[in-house]
């Protein structure tokens, strides 16, 4: 799985085989503080971000909608409670069954009550196990 972040766009783009996200998927279900750090850091030079980040940190917090955002140029950090946590990972459940090279945008949208307003976009893309598409 890799986790790539272009600052200027405050949208970081992850994206991983059906097993990766689903693997990612039940670090949320679980809702405890965790790290997950099974990221290649590896980028190809014709990507349009310039970053590749390290980590992914769950940070639960009571009664807050959940905010994603990059922390040291290194780490996406996700913090919430553990109910909105909970829905950011059914939402992540169909980017494990969506045909490869598909993607998802999770993102505020007013009416949208577990995401926070000023939480980053994120893009999740399902790749095939060899690789990048």
């Amino acid at each position: 799985m890799r986790l790539l972040f272009e600052p200027s766009t405050e949208e970081p783009h992850l994206e991983g085989t059906a097993e990766e996200l689903y693997e990612l998927v039940r670090m949320l279900r679980q809702g405890r503080e965790g790290v997950y750090d099974n990221l290649t850091v590896a980028r190809s030079e014709d990507e349009p971000y310039s970053t590749c980040l390290s980590q992914i940190v769950l940070r639960p917090v009571a009664d807050q909608e959940v905010r994603i955002y990059v922390e040291s140029g290194q780490n996406l950090v996700i913090t919430g409670d553990v109910q909105n946590i909970a829905i950011l990972a059914d939402n992540l459940v169909d980017a494990v069954y969506m045909p490869v090279r598909e993607h998802i945008h999770i993102d505020y949208f007013p009416g949208i009550d577990y995401i926070s307003e000023d939480s980053f976009g994120l893009v999740v893309q399902r790749i095939e196990n060899n690789g990048p598409q």
